[in-house]
């Protein structure tokens, strides 16, 4: 499946990134969220499945209420893959950055701060 959107999110933040993920689902784009969109598939190769979804989406939504959220394994992981990917020309979409719970710019890994950033 091809996606519009990649959210990003450490599942700490999957309750509130889900807001997101469902308003924006509402506004008929097709958003890929690893606690929806893989319990959805019915496959079980995770890491497959969300390389499936980088590979495919044409924005990332980085969602994090935590500076070590954005620095953790997976989720530096997706955003770094798909800023690689801009970096390199093989993708020409959006990285945004939805921060909350007081975090500031200053706060997020410095490969994200180049990017919008939404408090």
């Amino acid at each position: 499946m091809n996606y519009d959107v990649f959210i990003s999110c450490k599942h700490e933040d999957y309750e509130i990134a889900a807001l997101v993920y469902e308003f924006l689902k509402s506004k008929g784009v097709s958003v890929f969220i690893a606690s929806e969109s893989l319990r959805r598939s019915g496959k079980t190769d995770y890491l497959d499945e969300i390389d499936k979804a980088l590979e495919s989406c044409k924005h990332m939504i980085v969602f994090t209420t935590r500076s070590e959220y954005a620095r953790s394994t997976f989720v530096k992981e997706e955003w770094m893959t798909f800023r690689n990917e801009k970096l390199s020309g093989r993708k020409n979409g959006n990285l945004l950055t939805i921060i909350g719970d007081g975090l500031t710019i200053a706060d997020l890994p410095l490969g994200l701060r180049r990017y919008e950033v939404i408090p």
